[in-house]
């Protein structure tokens, strides 16, 4: 029986390592093919619109997905009470978030163009929501197939037939109806699936009882996710109300690049999230030990990212970009610092959180946001898109910070192990810095790959990271242990 669940779960982690990478990919893809059609206004226009609708995004599910999943894991034959409940709810929650997007939009004043682009992708965002909880019931009985495959599929409509919109040169608002067809995509797989698995009836219901139950559940998870949704979002908002469209567009730029790589300690954190939650119970020790070999290997992963970026930013930009978005290095080089507390945030959080620490770490957010907010006001009207790019890198650094000293009060870090391998990686990252900085002339490829074995060798000199722990690391993400 042991050997079986493992068996599912090791599946499940595979297929969301292949979710993650896959979607990444592909949205990466994308987002440089449409940074060099549609040039740096009209893709401000585009990165606001969306930024705009996912702020708002949390209040539809209010993380009553989330909930589903554990309380389905529990009582599966609960599975079409709850779901009707939840559905019935969210038509609601979804049909007054959307008119609050389509209010306030006017009520900011902005463009007839940039209004239908977020009406739009107000659509995309209550489609995706409902698809949500679909993956959410079917997370439940532990089968991420359909929603990776779903999510793979859906990412490739849109790099399909959004780049023979562009080839063509179709108008702004006919790419976000491709997300629209895209997300109707998803929404019909993941509903058919669910029906398919649950046998279930789908009819709305209002039971008070019930939802009761699912929202003193869902509310410190929900109220997690509006912080992080206004954490992620409101540069984007501040810059397009208060500098304009090309400053978003600019921005975008270093943003993507930057946040693109979370996928890398997301699927790690995938992984550890479940046997931390066991060590908390059944050996501290190997909790520890679990926490400090994960920062350690993300610190391993984050450090030369960060610092090979910042050489390469030029070479980076004009390269996939096209020298129309030379603008977007410095932000680029000040963001993509915040790499390292990113990274190191997903052990912090998986740990906290594994341990009972939800509040700990919501406060954590809470605090980065309203810094983040603050920062935002003070920076972006002098400063532009390089004002929000120090606040992203200093409130970033705060959530590190403050979830750090929560750690530590839970496992008591051993700092001077850590301190000396996180110095030794950071001696490392900067030896392979000076070394692309030195050769990136000749050729900043070639450049990029010697400076990444150069560093290998370096950390394995060191004694930093053995052989066999990087292996273990690459096993880490594909399975769980």
């Amino acid at each position: 029986m042991a050997n079986t669940q493992e068996g599912v779960i090791t599946k499940n982690t595979g297929y969301l390592v292949f979710s993650y990478i896959g979607q990444n990919f592909l949205s990466f893809i994308f987002f440089i093919i449409l940074a060099r059609f549609l040039g740096v206004e009209d893709l401000g226009k585009y990165v606001f619109a969306f930024s705009f609708a996912t702020l708002f995004s949390i209040a539809v599910d209010l993380n009553l997905s989330q909930v589903l999943t554990r309380e389905i894991a529990k009582f599966k034959d609960k599975a079409e009470n709850y779901l009707n409940n939840i559905i019935a709810f969210k038509l609601i929650t979804a049909a007054l978030t959307y008119l609050t997007v389509v209010l306030l939009i006017n009520i900011l004043n902005y463009p007839g163009l940039t209004k239908i682009l977020v009406y739009l992708t107000g659509l995309v965002m209550i489609l995706d929501s409902f698809s949500l909880t679909f993956y959410g019931a079917l997370r439940g009985i532990q089968n991420l197939k359909f929603e990776a495959l779903s999510t793979i599929y859906g990412q490739l409509i849109i790099i399909s037939l959004g780049t023979l919109a562009l080839f063509l040169g179709l108008p702004l608002p006919v790419l976000i109806v491709i997300y629209i067809l895209a997300s109707l995509f998803k929404f019909i797989y993941s509903f058919w699936q669910v029906k398919k698995n649950f046998k279930v009836k789908f009819r709305p219901n209002l039971d008070k009882s019930i939802l009761k139950l699912l929202f003193a559940l869902a509310l410190p998870f929900a109220l997690a996710g509006i912080f992080n949704r206004v954490f992620y979002y409101t540069d984007t908002i501040f810059l397009s109300k208060l500098i304009g469209d090309v400053a978003v567009g600019i921005y975008s730029i270093a943003y993507k690049l930057t946040y693109s790589l979370q996928f890398i300690p997301a699927a790690l954190g995938a992984a550890l999230f479940p046997a931390m939650s066991s060590f908390y119970l059944s050996s501290p020790e190997n909790l520890k030990k679990s926490f400090e070999k994960s920062f350690l290997y993300l610190s391993f992963i984050a450090l030369p990212i960060t610092l090979g970026t910042i050489a390469l930013a030029p070479e980076l930009i004009k390269t996939l970009y096209s020298e129309r978005y030379l603008e977007a290095i410095l932000p680029l080089q000040i963001l993509i610092m915040a790499i390292i507390f990113i990274f190191l945030n997903y052990p912090i959080g998986s740990l906290l959180n594994a341990c009972d620490r939800q509040k700990a770490n919501t406060f954590n957010v809470g605090i980065a946001m309203a810094v983040n907010i603050i920062l935002n006001i003070i920076l972006i009207p002098r400063f532009s898109y390089v004002g929000a790019a120090i606040s992203g890198l200093i409130s970033q650094a705060l959530w590190f910070i403050l979830g750090l000293y929560q750690a530590n009060k839970l496992i008591k870090i051993d700092k001077k192990l850590l301190g000396r391998k996180t110095a030794l990686i950071f001696l490392s990252a900067v030896l392979m810095f000076f070394m692309i900085v030195m050769f990136k002339k000749v050729n900043w490829l070639l450049a990029c790959g010697f400076s990444t074995i150069f560093y290998l060798i370096l950390i394995i000199v060191f004694r930093i990271i053995k052989i066999a722990e990087i292996k273990e690391l690459i096993n880490t993400v594909i399975k769980k242990n």
